[in-house]
């Protein structure tokens, strides 16, 4: 054999490894669109073989119709000229695939002249995971969002039945669910869920449909077993489920495919309700979206709970409290109901609040304050990130640093911790003092700029309070820092972050009266 044969075996030998080993599929068309070459990889993609596939028309089993009507004209035109519209370019399409289902491509093609005739090469790559990728991090954001509405939904509630539907409402839309519902436990004389709250197309029609939670036919629905187990339930495909036949009528009107309940349960133990949400996605619930929902399920039982203790709590005060001195004791009952919350969600937050308390009232007390204006600003400072109750609680214990966008979220606490408390009648500024807590002397702190005098002395005292106490504590993003950094910080911004008052008495307390901060 002579040596230029012999290069040209090794060199086809070679090139037939390469296209082999090619993870994306490699196809050459003549100009008519008909297959002349096909490697293993445009197999696995597409599920044709080479024999299938070579010698036939691309696009009339790859190609989408509405894609091979737009195909024909262009390939005469590549078959002229060795041009077309995505000759020389990258796009992404859908290609159908041996067994029907779509296949997204990531597509390069390129054109060469070869014996008088014009051949096209595409490669073409699966991004089918790219792509879910993508959905599913959209989803994830979507539902962050969601869960943040509806958190400041229940801080901001003043009534059940408006509480039900916003957080339906909101979850049927920033969740872009089709429908949401929620349902209460009721046992005489049938175990009936009652439809309390609806939103979604076709809502009407559930509060016609039956859905019990005993043991019955109509009791083995997902909000049936959710609400009888006291477990979470779900179905990927609704309309194919045996169980689910006694709505299926329903469920194909409304193109219902998934379903998700969540019980709602009582802080002492048991069901009181359920939640149930139906997307037309079939298999739409993924495990960080359950783990997402059930969050946003606890919560909801949460604030119904507290809804329900506040309304039993305004209608006993309506009852008995007639003296200034009874209002005044409800309101710091009210006061501590806010701290247990959000103790209940972040420990972290409440024992900061707690201890910063403690020292504007030290600070309060070296200024020579009355003994009711330091009561104000110990009872305010107990809730002054109370706001912080609508901040998912991922991002408040996040070990790592927050994005911008994450950051913005967390600064709103103090404006979220005004609105929930500026109706309440305290006798002290207490709606200020949140609002105000991180507003700096020079106008550089959030979130009105406040400057000077513009800032109540309260909360001067307890933005001091409030940087020496997070400075020196431990935090879950970070070990503690340490009491003389902590001190260190407010003398050198005193008189342009801080109060010189506040800072003197606060140094005072430290430095000659041997104060010390509570334990964590």
């Amino acid at each position: 054999m002579d040596t230029a044969r012999q290069q040209l075996m090794e060199q086809e030998g070679r090139l037939q490894a390469i296209n082999n080993a090619a993870q994306d599929a490699i196809v050459v068309l003549d100009g008519r669109g008909t297959v002349q070459f096909w490697n293993p990889a445009a197999e696995a993609i597409f599920g044709y073989t080479e024999q299938e596939m070579v010698g036939h028309d691309l696009h009339a089993l790859l190609a989408a119709p509405e894609q091979a009507a737009i195909s024909r004209p262009a390939l005469e035109h590549f078959r002229v000229t060795g041009q077309g519209p995505i000759v020389g370019q990258v796009v992404e399409l859908e290609a159908v695939h041996k067994s029907g289902h779509g296949v997204p491509i990531e597509l390069s093609v390129s054109g060469f002249r070869h014996q008088g005739n014009w051949y096209s090469v595409g490669i073409a790559r699966d991004i089918s995971e790219r792509k879910k990728s993508a959905c599913d991090l959209s989803i994830a954001l979507r539902g962050y969002r969601m869960l943040s509405r509806c958190n400041q939904t229940l801080i901001q509630a003043r009534d059940r039945t408006g509480l039900l539907n916003d957080m339906c409402q909101t979850i049927t839309q920033l969740g872009s669910y089709e429908l949401a519902w929620i349902g209460v436990l009721e046992s005489e004389p049938e175990k009936v869920i009652k439809p309390v709250a609806v939103s979604g197309p076709g809502a009407d029609s559930l509060y016609h449909t039956p859905v019990y939670w005993d043991d019955s036919s109509l009791g083995q629905g997902v909000s049936g077993r959710a609400a009888r187990t006291g477990k979470i339930q779900h179905v990927a495909d609704a309309q194919q489920d045996p169980l689910l036949s006694p709505w299926l009528k329903l469920l194909h009107e409304l193109d219902i495919r998934s379903i998700i309940a969540l019980p709602l349960k009582l802080p002492a133990g048991g069901t009181f309700g359920v939640l149930t949400i139906l997307t037309e996605r079939p298999d739409a619930f993924s495990a960080d979206e359950i783990s997402l929902l059930e969050e946003l399920s606890n919560d909801l039982s949460f604030g119904l709970n507290n809804l329900q203790t506040r309304e039993e709590r305004d209608h006993y005060q309506q009852q008995h409290l007639s003296t200034v001195e009874n209002l005044k004791e409800s309101l710091i009952g009210t006061i501590k109901a806010f701290s247990l919350a959000l103790e209940k969600r972040d420990p972290y937050t409440a024992g900061h609040q707690n201890r910063v308390a403690e020292l504007a009232a030290a600070i309060a007390e070296e200024m020579g304050l009355s003994e009711d204006r330091i009561e104000g600003i110990q009872l305010g400072a107990t809730i002054h990130d109370i706001g912080k109750i609508s901040v998912p609680s991922e991002i408040l214990n996040r070990p790592g640093k927050l994005t911008p966008a994450e950051f913005e979220i967390i600064k709103s606490h103090s404006q979220i911790g005004f609105d929930i408390v500026s109706d309440i009648r305290f006798p002290w500024p207490v709606a200020k003092m949140i609002l105000q807590h991180h507003e700096r002397m020079d106008g550089s702190g959030y979130p009105q700029g406040l400057k000077g005098d513009e800032i109540i002395l309260e909360a001067r005292i307890l933005a001091v309070a409030d940087v020496v106490e997070a400075i020196n504590a431990h935090r879950p993003y970070r070990p503690a820092i340490g009491l003389e950094t902590a001190l260190q910080e407010i003398e050198s911004h005193r008189g342009t972050h801080y109060d010189p008052a506040v800072v003197d008495a606060c140094l005072r307390l430290f430095r000659e009266t041997g104060y010390q901060l509570p334990c964590q």
